[in-house]
């Protein structure tokens, strides 16, 4: 759930269509206008996610070691590294 309680993301597999790993976004203020995003093939279950204080971005750690980010304007991956990863943070002052 992004800071400002507007939008909740939540992570889910689809068994009828091979597994496929999906994010579900609903937003709060018009639950009727959900958004459902496929993810790659090479992201796995998704382990752990976290919005942004902006609620602009999400990060999400899958079983599959890629750490990645996403773009909740536009839906699409920004970033997908390689686990070990060092640090993240999300700064409440920055606006990321």
């Amino acid at each position: 759930m992004d800071a400002s309680y507007q939008i909740l993301i939540l992570a889910r597999r689809i068994p009828g269509m091979g597994g496929t790993h999906m994010l579900n976004k609903i937003n709060l203020a018009y639950p009727h206008e959900n958004e459902d995003i496929q993810l790659p093939t090479r992201i796995k279950a998704i382990k752990d996610l976290r919005v942004s204080p902006c609620g602009r971005l999400t990060l999400l750690a899958s079983l599959g070691k890629k750490l990645s980010v996403l773009s909740n304007g536009s839906n699409e991956l920004v970033i997908n590294h390689d686990l070990p990863v060092q640090l993240i943070l999300f700064s409440l002052n920055s606006g990321v």
